[in-house]
């Protein structure tokens, strides 16, 4: 096994030398730009304001169903219809008018009696 000549390649810049393993940050190197910080701080903000909207919507639509936030609202309930009973004053205006009789009476079947077999 033979070794490298150094005359072989080029020498190698200062910083890339063998003997220069450290990592550390000199007093040199610029500090790390503040834009980076500013796009992460308005994306913590805009999930922020995501949640608080979601939590929103899902109060809305469960305490009513039939909110216009609700995709998948159920169908619109049906009103009984309205029923009118008859008073027992007519007012003044308002011609007479007569119910007719609504209790009728039904005969029952006699009921037949009980037997021994």
């Amino acid at each position: 096994m033979s070794f490298i000549e150094e005359s072989d390649y080029p020498s190698l810049p200062p910083k890339m030398r063998a003997g220069r393993t450290s990592r550390r940050r000199s007093g040199r190197e610029k500090p790390r730009s503040h834009t980076s910080d500013l796009t992460w701080n308005v994306m913590t903000m805009l999930t922020w304001l995501m949640t608080a909207f979601i939590v929103m919507a899902f109060v809305s639509i469960y305490s009513n169903p039939y909110s216009a936030l609700n995709p998948l609202r159920p169908a619109a309930p049906t009103l009984a219809a309205v029923v009118v009973i008859p008073t027992a004053t007519v007012p003044v205006g308002q011609p007479t008018v007569l119910a007719p009789q609504a209790i009728t009476t039904t005969p029952l079947p006699p009921t037949p009696e009980p037997t021994l077999t």
